[in-house]
């Protein structure tokens, strides 16, 4: 037999048998239920699920109990006591690494050899690398050290260490009492849709045309994220020169190019607009939208009840990001006049992890059920029961069948549409370490970036005071900080300046 091992910080796991072990504080052999971890809104959703396969499956051996818990707070659950939580957890993907890093992740192991394709471990890869986009593929992985024969010969490889069963993207929803269908494609179409709403009004009225559910740099990335409306037709993509993380490496980083510039030359132009776009009041986006002092909204379908709250279901219209086009004022240098961009979004999924402190005797069987809720089928009926949009690629192409499949109703089916069509035009977040996450989201490019916006001091509006703070976002992204000096001329390369 092979001994060699596989090991993350704090789990250690035998690569030649079914069963990995897991490490100390866990349940012991002898316990029959699984525990999984999901969101709150889809508890009693994959409770039921659940207990459908037992029923189907009595050999299974296993009960299985689900918990409702804060999505975005599952992660920071785990890293401070892994042993108190699920055997399966629910994460966004951009956890992964610093879960690994940390020790709380048990990788889907593969076997080979004899009896390889009868392994649950198999089936699962196999689904998963069926179903999905080459990008959330590339995100669920990570990096596992082995360990092999005897001493501390190590080597690294990679494993997948979670499983996507829901995305999310962000997009826009809108007042249809306002603003049309054509109106809402393009943020100048918002913009005349602002106008004559205000003049409708009549004196003393202000109405803007978009507002963010946060200034942070995920609920602003349609800015940094835009890419040309047209398709390169070498590469078949909508493009930008931005870089972030790629590869996982930090110093792969680039947010100064001509499209760049131009693109916050244009917001500030439409955010200076007496009908462009808004920050929330205290009354909070969905306050605005109640009080029609704001049309339109980017955010996430996490935020799609609000909305509804707010204007009404049957107000609500649901659509891509707009485009807007580079005017004279907002060119720089090859981004010329009349060049049409589409605002990002990181495109993200969730993903079902393994608690490494599950105990080995369960392995098998969480693997046969992180498939069966991973399944296609599954994330339909999550969609069409919990408004959980699938992760498998080609279900915007779906959304018509699973429509009159499940009896849903139209705006549903919109809601997952809007968040398909800005699949092309996102990337899933490369912050798959605990350094990146903490340089991207806790280092201050948030307000660099709406200062930018904003054009704080009225002194940001020139090309060079433009360029200086991308570079300074450029910086800290790498960094996690702020630059002590700066180089004569822009752009330049921040990794040349510690």
């Amino acid at each position: 037999m092979n001994n060699g091992k596989l090991k993350t910080i704090g789990a250690s796991l035998f690569l030649d048998i079914p069963l990995l072990a897991g490490c100390g504080g866990g349940a012991s052999g002898g316990d029959t239920q699984i525990t999984i971890w999901v969101g709150d809104e889809s508890q009693e959703f994959y409770q039921t699920v659940c207990n459908e396969y037992i029923a189907a499956h009595p050999d299974f051996g296993f009960t299985i109990k689900t918990v409702g818990t804060d999505l975005g707070s599952i992660a920071g659950t785990i890293l401070k006591d892994s042993s108190a939580c699920g055997d399966i957890y629910s994460v966004a993907h951009d956890n992964i690494g610093k879960l690994v890093q940390h020790g709380d992740a048990k990788p889907f192991y593969v076997k080979t050899g004899e009896g390889a394709d009868e392994f649950i471990g198999n089936q699962l890869i196999a689904q998963l690398e069926a179903d999905n986009s080459d990008a959330f593929k590339s995100v669920c992985k990570s990096n596992f050290e082995v360990y092999s024969g005897e001493g501390s010969a190590t080597e690294t490889r990679q494993y997948y260490a979670g499983v996507p069963y829901i995305s999310q993207a962000l997009f826009l929803m809108y007042n249809k009492k306002y603003v049309s269908d054509e109106q809402a494609k393009t943020f100048e179409g918002l913009k005349e849709a602002a106008a004559a709403a205000e003049a409708a009004k009549g004196e003393g009225a202000k109405v803007k045309a978009v507002t963010v559910t946060g200034t942070d740099t995920f609920n602003m990335s349609f800015g940094f994220l835009a890419k040309s409306e047209a398709v390169n037709p070498e590469t078949g993509n909508h493009e930008s020169s931005l870089q972030l993380y790629e590869d996982f490496d930090k110093a792969k980083t680039y947010v100064q190019g001509d499209d760049m510039v131009a693109t916050y030359k244009w917001l500030q132009h439409y955010r200076a607009d007496a009908h462009g776009l808004a920050w929330a009041t205290g009354a909070g986006f969905d306050g605005d939208m109640r009080e029609e002092t704001v049309l339109s909204v980017i955010g996430g379908s996490w935020k799609f009840n609000n909305v509804v709250d707010a204007i009404g279901r049957s107000n609500v219209g649901l659509a891509k990001i707009p485009t807007y086009t580079i005017t004279e004022n907002d060119a720089f240098g090859t981004c010329g006049a009349g060049t049409v961009y589409r605002g990002g979004t990181f495109a993200d999924c969730k993903v079902l992890m393994i608690n490494s402190h599950s105990a080995p005797n369960k392995y098998e069987a969480i693997l046969e059920i992180v498939k069966y809720l991973s399944s296609k089928e599954i994330q339909k009926r999550s969609f069409a029961e919990c408004l959980n949009t699938p992760a498998y690629q080609g279900f915007g192409d779906e959304i018509d069948a699973i429509r009159q499949e499940y009896g849903l109703d139209q705006l549903t089916c919109d809601l997952a549409k809007a968040q398909a069509d800005m699949i092309p035009y996102g990337i899933p977040q490369p912050i798959n370490t605990a350094l990146l996450n903490n340089f991207f989201y806790s280092s201050g490019a948030d307000s660099v970036l709406k200062g930018l916006v904003d054009n704080q001091g009225g002194n940001l509006s020139t090309d060079a005071a433009i360029q200086k703070e991308l570079y300074t976002v450029n910086y800290i992204w790498i960094w996690g900080r702020k630059p002590k000096s700066y180089p004569s001329s822009f752009p330049a390369d921040p990794n040349k300046n510690k």
